[in-house]
Order: structure tokens, then C-alpha cells, then sequence
């Protein structure tokens, strides 16, 4: 019996922390209650209509009544009504039934979208906790005594990457949240492999530090219509992407070619590759393959490739990524010549 009451408080805590859940009922019990009424009206309108003009006891003139005829009228007579509440009842629950399987399908993208915003919240609020609390630290460390000036310019400096890595965070949530509300109507004809070309010597130096060589011919101008800014953050994201998670002294290659009236970019990378159960979460918000080998590799906040997909999205593009553990990733991105 104590097991009974613990399972049943814990119920009744779970479903009074469940919002959508008591809403899901709210509304199947409103929807309900509408068709119960219905069902009353109705089933009072017939009770109305069968006993005016004496219905129930007499027949058409031209059928004889006999004693059968006669008996089951006056049954149907006598137990009407509670036929007539034995059908509402049966017709209630069932719709009471329906109600809330109809209910829980409408508040279901609710639900699913209140999640990822809870979820979204929560990545947000780590990752600035993170540098503040670094920061927080070291003025507390400089705070309790007098330092060495050497210690009070290391701690700049450090404080100084946070403050950049915090800004990126900031710059790159705003870009999500409203790269939707421009308009496309601002779209300019763009050479797609000058940007390319741009950012793969821009990038030069700090693939140096890992060794990797970029192997890339620019095959002459690629003219698609989009965003110049937009396009210089898909493919700067893409680029640093494959050195972080490429190997020490590995290799890029990038491939920039039409087919037909669209034009293909592939970038692949000798790295440390993705795990074919992950490449489906890849796009998602603050999505890290593998925490631990991204932390090695000092890899972003997870927002590179929501981005990515954004920009791609807007510019009415499709990309795809394939993926070999420890082999290497390729991702491939179509957009539409002008």
C-alpha cells in the first residue's frame, strides 16, 4: 500500500511539473465538455419530439398493430431516456478519448519547441559561465594581494581571449536569432571563389601552427546571388572547422565546380572525422562532436555549422557531410548559380 501512495505522489508531482500535459488535458476536457452538451441538446430534442403527438404508442394506419408491435414500443417508451444518457456516456468518453489524443498532437511542436528553447537557455548560460567564471578567478587571485606587474599583463591577456570568445558567442547567437528577418531582396551577384580564395589565405597562418596545407585552385569566377557577408562567414566556418579538427601536419582540399545551373563546394579534411550517429546532430546548436577531442582541439562553442546551415537555407542551398572516424569529413554545399 506505501509503495501505491509513494508511485501515486510521484505522479501527481510529475504531472504538476508537467505543463503541456495538464494543458493537453484542459483542452481535451473543454473539448469534451462541448460535445457532451451537444449530445445533451440533442438527445433532449428527441425525447421532445418522440413524446409530442403521441409517437411512441401508435404506428402508420396501414400496418395492423399487434401485440408484439405494441409491447416494443412501449419498451422503447419506457427506456428511452436512459438509453438516450447510456449513449452520451459511452459517446462522451470516447470523445473524451479522442479529445485528448487530438490535444496532445496540437501542443506536441509546442512542446517540442518550449524544449529546445529550455535546452538553448541552458547551453547559452554555460557557455558564458565558463569565461566569467575564469575571469572571476584570476581578479579575485590579483585582488587578495599585491602582484608582480608581468602577472597583472598575463591576466589581460587572458582575460582579454575570454572577453573575444564571449563576443564571438554573442555575435554568432544575434546572427542566429536574426538572420531569418532579412530580406533576400538585398542579394548582390557574388563571386563565390574570390571569397574562397580570400579566406583560404586569410587562414594560411593559422593553419601553419598545425602544419596543414590548404590545396586549393581557384578555377576563375563563380557568380552566385546572396549575401557577401554571409557567404565570407559560411566559408570562414567550414575552413576552421577543418583545421581544428584536423590532425597535425594534415591536408585540405577544396574543390569549387557547375554542375549544370548550380555550383558545387566541397571541403574535406584528413581530421579526426564523425561518428555516423552523429552527423545527424551536427547542425544543431551548441553541438560538439565528441566534448572531449573537441576540447583538445580548441574548437568553438558548437555554433559553426548552425550557422552554416542558415546561411545555406537562406540562400535556397542543400548541404551535406560525410564522415570517416579518424580518416577525415567532406561536406559538400550546392548553391544555385545567378
Amino acid at each position: 500500500m506505501r509503495n501505491i501512495l509513494k508511485r501515486l505522489e510521484a505522479w501527481v508531482i510529475s504531472w504538476r511539473q508537467n505543463e503541456f500535459e495538464r494543458a493537453a488535458i484542459k483542452l481535451a476536457l473543454w473539448h469534451s465538455l462541448g460535445i457532451f452538451l451537444v449530445l445533451v441538446i440533442s438527445s433532449i430534442l428527441i425525447i421532445v419530439l418522440y413524446s409530442a403527438g403521441d409517437v411512441a404508442v401508435h404506428v402508420e394506419d396501414n400496418i395492423p398493430e399487434t401485440e408484439h408491435t405494441a409491447l416494443s414500443l412501449y419498451e422503447l417508451q419506457e427506456h428511452l431516456i436512459e438509453v438516450i444518457i447510456l449513449v452520451d456516456l459511452v459517446m462522451f468518453f470516447v470523445g473524451l478519448g479522442i479529445s485528448y489524443l487530438d490535444a496532445r498532437r496540437i501542443l506536441r511542436p509546442l512542446k517540442s519547441m518550449y524544449q529546445r528553447q529550455e535546452q538553448f537557455m541552458g547551453d547559452v548560460a554555460h557557455e558564458l559561465r565558463t569565461p566569467l567564471t575564469v575571469m572571476k578567478i584570476g581578479t579575485e587571485s590579483l585582488l587578495r594581494q599585491d602582484r608582480p606587474t608581468p602577472e597583472y599583463v598575463d591576466y589581460l591577456h587572458d582575460a582579454h581571449g575570454e572577453i573575444d570568445r564571449m563576443v564571438d558567442l554573442v555575435n554568432n547567437l544575434l546572427y542566429l536569432v536574426r538572420h531569418k528577418k532579412v530580406e533576400t531582396t538585398s542579394f548582390k551577384e557574388v563571386d563565390l571563389a574570390a571569397i574562397i580564395d580570400f579566406q583560404v589565405k586569410n587562414f594560411l597562418p593559422y593553419a601553419a601552427e598545425k602544419g596543414i596545407e590548404f590545396n586549393f585552385v581557384n578555377p576563375g569566377p563563380k557568380i552566385v546571388t546572396g549575401s557577401a557577408n554571409d557567404l565570407h562567414r559560411l566559408v570562414q566556418n567550414l575552413i576552421k572547422n577543418a583545421i581544428d579538427y584536423n590532425i597535425q601536419d594534415g591536408h585540405i582540399k577544396i574543390d569549387l565546380t557547375e554542375e549544370g545551373k548550380r555550383v558545387l563546394l566541397t571541403i574535406s579534411d584528413t581530421g579526426i572525422g564523425i561518428a555516423a550517429n552523429q552527423l545527424e546532430k551536427v547542425f544543431d546548436r551548441f553541438y560538439r562532436v565528441d566534448e572531449a577531442r573537441s576540447g583538445e582541439t580548441g574548437a568553438g562553442s558548437g555554433l559553426g555549422l548552425a550557422i552554416v546551415k542558415a546561411i545555406i537555407d537562406k540562400h535556397q542551398g542543400s548541404i551535406s557531410i560525410t564522415s570517416t572516424q579518424d580518416k577525415g569529413t567532406k561536406v559538400a554545399i550546392v548553391l544555385p548559380l545567378k
